[in-house]
């Protein structure tokens, strides 16, 4: 009996010492992102440790979850592929609204362990399957609260224009003496004049500097079908399954509209069904692919097409 007790003791603390390296990264890199400044990830942000921040920001009462994850990028090492992954702290919580909140926090990597201090890498936020990215760690709160645009648009110069000088009225209401202007006010009238003659018919082209106009100029892009398309593929690239989607468990197939040149490379890419959190690592991949070029008569030409890219639940 003592025997099997202390064979079962030893076979329990060797696996608890194999796990402990993978464990102690965790516990290291969740503490350190929790104790740092807020304002170290954002100068903007209060000097208060980044969980009490984060927890006022989303409410007491959402739980939040702190986990080591790969943030997505790989570091290629030797000519063998055994590279290293970069690692997050990953922070995610669920508001009572069913908003998904997802901010990542970059701490080192997965062989070197913690090699700085944490960074904010990137953040979503995600609603009935569409996303919103975070560029800044500022921005969560005032997206949160609907006070922050989504992106903003540098203003326009527009060209000087003489136009006659108009009152302004307010909102809904004509102002008062003053005329309304129309279309007619800003036509001069001109004297009705004898319409002049026809000029005389150009002289036909010079056929040996002029050529005919090329089938891209005179022709449609041609449709193909999916089938087709697939076939006259040369070199195919599965999608890289982003992290976030990873984390939000998305999956599905996703269908991208491609435009192909008349030398067989995707030249335009957009995703035209899917998961939003999946979109943008299939448009990614289609423009990797290369075709053999399609002809007409012997000429090269455009062609479009549609891409289907299946993200499986297990990536």
């Amino acid at each position: 009996m003592n025997s099997f007790i202390a064979v079962t003791t030893l076979i329990a603390l060797s696996l608890f010492l194999n796990n402990e390296p993978a464990q102690s990264l965790e516990k290291q890199a969740v503490s350190d992102t929790q104790r740092t400044l807020a304002s170290d990830l954002d100068a903007e942000l209060p000097k208060l440790p980044f969980t009490d921040w984060f927890v006022k920001v989303v409410g007491p009462g959402a739980g939040v979850v702190w986990q080591l994850s790969e943030c997505g990028d790989r570091i290629d090492g030797a000519t063998n592929g055994d590279g290293d992954t970069q690692a997050c702290v990953e922070v995610n919580t669920i508001l009572s609204d069913g908003r998904k909140v997802i901010v990542m926090i970059a701490v080192g990597t997965f062989k070197k362990g913690v090699t700085g201090p944490p960074a904010f890498r990137f953040g979503v936020i995600e609603q009935k399957g569409e996303l919103r990215p975070i560029r800044r760690l500022s921005h969560l709160q005032k997206v949160l609260s609907g006070q922050w645009a989504p992106a903003n648009i540098p203003a326009v110069e527009l060209p000087e224009v003489n136009m006659p000088s108009v009152r302004l009225a307010a909102n809904n209401a004509y102002s008062t003496g003053t005329p309304i202007l129309t279309g007619d006010d800003f036509v001069q009238p001109s004297p009705i004049e004898e319409t002049p003659p026809e000029p005389p018919p150009e002289p036909p082209p010079n056929r040996a500097q002029s050529s005919p106009p090329s089938l891209n100029q005179s022709q449609t892009i041609q449709q193909v079908i999916d089938e087709v398309l697939e076939g006259n593929a040369i070199t195919k690239v599965e999608p890289t399954y982003p992290p976030t989607a990873r984390i939000m468990k998305a999956f599905g197939t996703v269908r991208v509209q491609i435009t192909i040149s008349e030398t067989g490379s995707v030249i335009d890419a957009k995703a035209i069904s899917g998961h939003q959190a999946l979109r943008s690592a299939a448009v990614a991949a289609a423009y990797k692919w290369v075709f053999k070029p399609t002809t007409v008569n012997g000429e090269p030409i455009k062609v479009q097409g549609t891409l289907t890219f299946n993200f499986r639940s297990s990536p």
